[in-house]
């Protein structure tokens, strides 16, 4: 019974893990308030998160606010890019029609190609979307370095892209329609789980993922 209680128990390390995820889902709500911070607040959360999973010690508050602080630009930029391209494209779909009339050429064979380019762009976002946050937590990239590579890598990866959609799918699921509660932690819970699946992705290319400075 000791043993089952003790520091380096499974039952006390499952304890652990429950609380990390807890404690970083209420710090991914309150730093992603203002929303133009959701990119900054994910890298961090992923920081923490990667951390975890490779066993790495660490301070959850400490690694949380330093990888916001280090990657809030960089972050925040690609964040708001997301945002602008997904606009882009729900506007062109929207208004589909007006444009139609306005350029006759987009009418037809065309303007089924052209919806299903949109469409097939926006799925490409979404898979980028995946891998862009996690990467520029644990890798030293410049800006442009970082897009191309988190576009590669979730095409390149398109098993664990898929696996981080279905987990995504399988706990909002969860969270709308069975155990409501779970929203308030339903990114904790997915940051913690796909992290298992990235750091897997990212060992085949740098397998020395430390606990303190990022890759370079």
């Amino acid at each position: 019974m000791g043993n089952f209680f003790g520091l380096d128990s499974p039952f006390t390390r499952f304890g652990n893990i429950l609380s990390d995820i807890l404690i970083l889902s209420f710090l991914w709500i309150f730093c992603s308030l203002p929303l133009f911070t959701i990119g900054a607040s994910t890298t961090a959360l992923y920081y923490t998160t990667t951390k975890i999973v490779t066993d790495r010690d660490g301070y959850i508050f400490k690694d949380f606010f330093k990888s916001f602080k280090r990657d809030f630009l960089k972050a925040t930029g690609a964040w708001l890019l997301i945002l602008l391209i997904t606009f882009i494209i729900y506007s062109t779909l929207v208004n589909m029609d007006f444009i139609s009339e306005t350029i006759p050429i987009l009418n037809g064979f065309i303007r089924t190609v052209y919806i299903s380019m949109l469409v097939l762009f926006f799925i490409e976002l979404c898979m980028f979307t995946v891998f862009v946050f996690p990467i520029l937590s644990r890798f030293e990239l410049s800006f442009k370095s970082l897009l191309a590579t988190s576009l590669f890598m979730a095409n390149r990866h398109l098993l664990t892209t898929v696996l981080c959609f279905a987990l995504f799918a399988a706990i909002f699921f969860i969270g709308v329609f069975v155990l409501p509660f779970i929203l308030l932690v339903s990114m904790g819970i997915y940051a913690y789980l796909s992290s298992w699946l990235l750091v897997r992705a990212f060992k085949k290319y740098k397998p020395e993922i430390d606990d303190g400075n990022k890759i370079i």
